[in-house]
């Protein structure tokens, strides 16, 4: 971690648009971080200029988080069958069906 006075650069994404005789330049993550001028690089200076200000007055930190499993339902189901010997007969009889269904659907 950075020591105060030190300088460390960082990159974001800017999204730039040109809009009619204008662009807009829009930071990526940043909230109300759209910045408008005349040409292309002007509005980019301007988005550097922006988001140098931005972080100037705070600190960008990384956190983790925990999730609880019941965010995710369906992931205690990933991967239940990878041992199953019956399950790739069970696709190709489902594969099989569909295709029966398909070409009755087409005939009727």
């Amino acid at each position: 971690m950075p020591t105060k006075g030190t300088t460390k650069r960082l990159t974001y994404n800017v999204f730039v648009r040109k809009m009619g005789d204008r662009y807009t330049a829009t930071v990526v993550g940043f909230p109300n971080c759209t910045v408008e001028a005349a040409s292309r690089s002007e509005a980019i200076e301007r988005a550097r200029e922006a988001v140098t200000e931005f972080v100037s007055e705070g600190e960008l930190v990384k956190i983790e988080v925990e999730t609880s499993s019941t965010a995710h339902s369906l992931r205690d189901f990933a991967g239940m069958w990878a041992e199953d010997d019956t399950f790739d007969e069970f696709v190709e009889a489902m594969k099989s069906y569909r295709r029966e269904v398909d070409a009755s659907e087409t005939a009727s």
